[in-house]
């Protein structure tokens, strides 16, 4: 029996290495904690009620009508963790795992590409993709069971694909509708193998698939002005009922098989409604706010679900508000200087157990996490050989910080926990397009 687990240990090993670089759980959401964009990022992400950024698929898709971009963005991003976690007055586990993410997105000004002929109200079109470790990975699965837990919103664990189409339906006003969402795949793992021989014969099927979720935005905007609401379903990504079989035989005699169920979940995005607001100030600042509202209740609902590992850990989660507010100050035709803050309360109130039932050996999950202050700015400079081109190009450059607010938690069973430390992250792009309003 030894010789055939070790055989399926490492025909598992290989078959998840497709997916996974380094296990490491996360909840991490590019497009919400990092951002889609340098200028979103240093914004801190509080454009929902604005127009004119390349993300505006995610952040508000009715944006996508209002302006007239055609444009480009390459960007990447490294994030710096320095983490610490663990039991209280114990063992502390530090995380220092660095990330690099490569975003790409286009925005496309659909009415003014048809042309007069076709005579089409106000429709915009905006598409990103934001994948971890520069494309060496899509996504990261991790149900570990841990003593020290992991820090649940910093990791390093998955693909993200957006889309929005927006239109005018009336003067100053335009909707929205598009997608984003996770991954979800299954897959069947058979193993036969002589213990006592040197034969094996083995078959696997894996399959995964992009699961899509809907977001829908609104904006009413006038000269200088723009509000705006969104609605993102949520979405997680998993890997679930892989079917690992084993039919162990020595000497030819069949021995009972054996079924070891897989199943991740990670990357669990809660369903989002924001409204945001942005004034134009005198003196060429813009000033923007909004906050968002997030049902963060329904996480300890789905990791409860028993065809998952984490389910044996027991979370008490609630939903959270996040306020941002962010200022953007074009100094001449060249520079873009910009500034942004927003304040993200942790969701987890009971951060899960080690040992959920009396009598057992499993071990639970648990997850630090802590209310973190998000700070960000950078600038925006368009070159002086930006003539040369047929479009204009502009480069952005970002940093952020996260900042943890230390925090003492107790699991479900009375076990005591600390987390502290901070995020660094740069992020910079290239920006090929327009930014001419209507």
């Amino acid at each position: 029996m030894t010789r055939t687990a070790t055989f399926q240990l490492a025909l598992i090993l290989i078959l998840l290495r497709l997916f996974a670089g380094v296990a490491r759980a996360s909840s991490i959401y590019t497009p919400n904690t990092i951002g889609l964009s340098p200028r979103a990022t240093a914004l801190a992400n509080a454009l929902g009620g604005e127009a004119d950024d390349v993300a505006a698929h995610y952040l508000n898709p009715a944006g996508l009508a209002v302006t007239d971009h055609t444009e480009f963005l390459a960007s990447y991003a490294y994030t710096m963790p320095r983490l610490v976690g663990g039991l209280a007055d114990g063992q502390t586990v530090h995380e220092r795992a660095s990330n690099h993410l490569v975003i790409l997105g286009l925005r496309l000004d659909l009415d003014a590409l048809a042309g007069p002929r076709l005579n089409l109200p106000p429709l915009g079109w905006g598409f990103s993709v934001a994948v971890d470790r520069n494309f060496g990975t899509m996504m990261i699965f991790d149900d570990v069971r841990s003593d020290y837990g992991e820090f649940d919103r910093w990791g390093e664990a998955n693909m993200t694909m957006q889309s929005a189409l927006g239109v005018g339906i009336a003067p100053h006003v335009a909707l929205g509708i598009g997608f984003h969402g996770g991954f979800r795949g299954d897959g069947i793992v058979e193993t036969r193998a002589e213990v006592s021989g040197g034969t094996s014969n083995e078959g696997t099927r894996m399959r995964g698939s992009f699961s899509p979720k809907p977001l829908y935005g609104v904006y009413v905007y006038g000269e200088g002005w723009g509000v705006g609401a969104t609605y993102r379903e949520e979405t997680w990504g998993s890997f679930e009922a892989i079917e690992v079989t084993a039919e162990p035989t020595v000497a030819g005699l069949p021995f009972p098989t054996m079924n070891i169920p897989m199943n991740f979940l990670d990357t669990y995005v809660p369903r989002d409604v924001t409204v945001g607001m942005h004034w134009d100030a005198p003196g060429g600042v813009r000033v923007l706010a909004d906050g968002s509202w997030r049902q963060w209740s329904r996480y300890e609902e789905v990791a409860a679900r028993p065809h998952f590992a984490g389910s044996h850990s027991e979370y008490e989660t609630v939903d959270v508000w996040i306020p941002r507010a962010a200022a953007e100050w074009t100094i001449d035709d060249q520079w873009t200087a910009r500034a942004g803050y927003r304040f993200e309360p942790t969701p987890f109130r009971t951060i899960g157990t080690r040992f959920p039932e009396s009598g057992t050996t499993i071990r639970g999950k648990v997850i630090l996490d802590a209310d973190t202050h998000v700070m960000g700015g950078g600038v925006g400079w368009r070159p002086p050989i930006a003539d040369w081109f047929r479009v204009p190009l502009r480069l952005d450059a970002t940093y952020q910080y996260h900042a943890l607010v230390p925090r003492r938690a107790a699991t479900s069973d009375g076990h005591d926990y600390n987390a502290r430390g901070g995020v660094h992250l740069l992020h910079g792009g290239l920006l090929f397009g327009g930014e001419t309003a209507q």
